[in-house]
């Protein structure tokens, strides 16, 4: 007998979780779970299988775990656990309960949640429950009176949407970010005045995106392609030339990197290969016009070393978040451990494709309050937040951390003979370097970024008068996210400057420079889509511009996954 109970408590403690009212279950292992933590077991894990062993027995019906709830009810020290029994006395309504019950509803030292669900419990029984001065207490008496006279929900939040909660991919123990994306933008629009040769212009382009990156402790690969098609129309003055012209680049890409031994340091391989065109309308006063197209192809390899990564914890701020709010809604029951982090991910990188958030948002819910970090039922404030949060855009592309990098490309370039830019048709060899920067400041509300690069063509042909180019540039932008008081995205300020410049590599060129100075606004009201305005001023190997730029960008897939170092500092 004794060998059977030990068997029905460790089945008890493998189907707990997953027991429904239409399924078998062994009430007596169940009973027995609820009552005593298994030998072997720690205290967490028996808390989690205690807390859904009670929902079990709820939903069964069967009273003959009406003592065994009643002991939860008087002895359990985490609220979540407690409230979850109270729920289930209620499901079973015995008056035997109705003495515990009542001394949870008067105890004020119990959380207001738990209190409430006894007053629930009781009213679903349908024994009296006593106010202090010994009467019926009214509406006014109790907050949850008149959720009281409506008729019982079929769940939680988090349970109503029966489509089972999607479990999402099995990342590595060792994976410490990881990034999908698809990105659409139709008509970026650009308008700009020329002081030099009083020229207006008007650009615009339509853009498609895959992006998929992978980092873990040792290693790290990205792949992705693009398709760019871009308009521009320059008209100086009616009398004059008008100029039209387009471009198209479709490109595919990847890379792969490997960490030595534990440490920053790694060397990696990356590849690209495109093909693109372009095509010119000149309307001359004249007469003689000019209409060309032009293709070619690009194939890239290089080989690099360099320190350090950088890696999108936009997720993590998400989740941090989301215990932030909670936390000033006094319905934090525990912190969001790294386990419960990784299932939420994973939850949401399955549901990633989907469109709206109805989905994402129940069964955060569900987990959320499975786990005991939600208290209860969240109320429609605290829903709208969660909500807000979820499909919060200024999360995304929120880089941290430092890339640099220095290496050697080799490059084959295939162009139309008949063109000048055959003149660059053949192989060529170049060094480069690139260091990526980017901080997230005052718990997400600031962010840092920082980029540079510089390539220098080497092994031309001084004697067949191959020149040696070179280009260098740096940029730096800081953004500070703006919200509502719930948690409502309303946009990011941001300051940017950039200095460049570069050499043709002929004798006689003079070499370019460029410094540009940008402030602008950028709105994200949804994941992976965003609108900027933005206006600049820049000063081109001595000549002034000025302009302003709309840009909008919508999204059709944007999520992300991290765990370890990536992770808030309290999760890891």
């Amino acid at each position: 007998m004794r060998t059977r109970l030990l068997i029905a408590v460790a089945a008890a403690c493998a189907a707990a979780p997953v027991v429904r009212a239409d399924e078998p279950a062994d009430v007596n292992a169940l009973i027995a779970l609820v009552r005593a933590k298994p030998a072997g077991m720690s205290v967490d894990e028996w808390r989690e299988r205690r807390r859904d062993a009670a929902r079990a027995l709820g939903r069964i019906g069967d009273r003959r775990a009406v003592p065994a709830l009643i002991e939860v009810v008087q002895t359990e020290q985490f609220d979540v656990v407690a409230e979850i029994a109270i729920e289930a006395l209620g499901r079973l309504g015995d008056p035997r309960a109705a003495d515990a019950l009542r001394a949870v509803a008067a105890d004020s030292s119990r959380d207001r949640a738990v209190r409430s669900a006894a007053r629930r419990a009781l009213r679903r029984i349908g024994v009296p429950l006593r106010a202090a001065d010994g009467r019926e207490p009214d509406d006014d008496d109790d907050d949850d009176a008149t959720a009281a006279r409506l008729p019982l929900a079929t769940g939680l939040l988090g349970s109503r949407d029966r489509r089972p909660i999607p479990q999402g991919p099995s990342f590595d123990d060792d994976v410490i970010a990881a990034t999908e994306r698809v990105t659409f933008s139709a008509g970026n629009v650009g308008v700009s005045y020329d002081t030099v040769r009083d020229a207006s212009s008007l650009s615009g382009d339509v853009h498609a995106s895959y992006a998929r990156t992978v980092d873990t402790r040792a290693a790290g690969y990205r792949y992705g392609g693009r398709a760019d098609v871009v308009l521009g129309v320059v008209d100086p003055r009616p009398d004059d030339e008008k100029y039209r012209a387009g471009a198209f680049d479709l490109q595919v890409d990847g890379e792969a990197r490997t960490y030595l031994g534990g440490t920053p340091f790694f060397g990696a391989v990356a590849g690209a290969a495109g093909v693109h065109g372009v095509f010119v309308r000149n309307d001359l006063p004249g007469g003689d016009d000019l209409n060309e197209l032009r293709t070619g192809q690009d194939i890239h390899l290089s080989l690099a070393v360099g320190r350090g990564r950088i890696v999108d914890v936009g997720e993590g701020l998400r989740l941090r978040r989301i215990e932030k709010l909670l936390a000033q809604r006094r319905v934090l029951g525990r912190p969001i451990t790294a386990d419960l982090a990784a299932k939420l991910l994973r939850t949401w990188w399955a549901l990633r494709g989907e469109q709206g958030a109805q989905r994402r948002l129940v069964a955060t819910v569900a987990i959320l309050r499975d786990a005991g970090v939600l208290l209860g039922e969240p109320d429609a404030a605290t829903t709208y937040e969660l909500l807000q949060v979820l499909v919060d855009g200024q999360l995304d592309h929120r880089l941290e951390g430092l890339d640099a990098r220095a290496g050697f490309t080799e490059s084959f370039l295939r162009r139309e003979d008949d063109t000048p830019a055959a003149a660059r048709d053949g192989r060529y060899e170049s060094v480069f370097a690139q260091v990526r920067f980017g901080r997230q400041l005052g718990d997400g509300s600031h962010e840092l970024r920082a980029d540079g690069w510089l390539t220098y063509r080497v092994l031309a042909d001084e004697d067949a008068g191959e020149p040696a180019p070179w280009a260098a540039r740096a940029e730096v932008t800081w953004r500070r996210f703006v919200y509502g008081e719930a948690w409502d995205p309303l946009g990011a300020l941001e300051f940017a400057g950039s200095v460049g410049a570069s050499d043709d590599g002929f004798d006689g060129a003079p070499a370019g420079s460029r410094v540009e100075a940008r402030v602008g606004w950028r709105w994200a009201p949804a994941r992976a889509t965003w609108y900027r305005l933005s206006s600049w001023t820049r000063l081109e190997s001595g000549e002034l511009f000025v302009g302003a730029t709309f840009e909008a960008t919508w999204g059709l897939l944007d999520s992300g996954y991290v765990a370890g170092a990536a992770l808030p500092g309290p999760m890891r």
